[in-house]
């Protein structure tokens, strides 16, 4: 999939509501309901959080996009590796969870846009 312009794919974001923080601290975010109807046999459907200072800003298709690909870069590295470049413990199952979390997006991002989608998306958004 050749992607030229991030506003042509086809990704809806649509409120859900404030909800708790699902990061487990105690705070409060903004949740979204985004669906990506890409190259995949099913359109991706994904919860996206924001803090609550970023109301009433809907965030764009850019931001969904680049959360999405900065989480995938994990996709690229050893677990050991993803570690020390974020200052996880390598012996820790919710560090482990974390990175495998990241991976599945790395493979859900492939299967909605392809290889060469995901090189144009990083181009696209290299100076966000």
């Amino acid at each position: 999939m050749k992607i030229t312009n991030i506003e042509d794919l086809d990704i809806t974001i649509n409120p859900v509501g404030e909800v708790a923080s699902p990061w487990d601290d105690g705070r409060r975010a903004d949740k979204w309901a985004v669906v990506i109807n890409g190259q995949g046999f099913t359109p991706w459907k994904l919860d996206y959080f924001t803090g609550l200072g970023c109301r009433p800003e809907t965030p764009t298709k850019s931001d969904v996009l680049h959360s999405l690909l900065m989480d995938a870069d994990a996709g690229l590295s050893t677990f050991k590796d993803w570690c020390a470049d974020f200052g996880y413990n390598d012996d820790s199952i919710k560090a482990l969870e974390t990175y495998k979390a990241c991976v599945r997006t790395y493979q859900d991002l492939i299967l909605q846009v392809g290889l060469d989608g995901m090189e144009d998306l990083k181009t696209l958004l290299e100076d966000y």
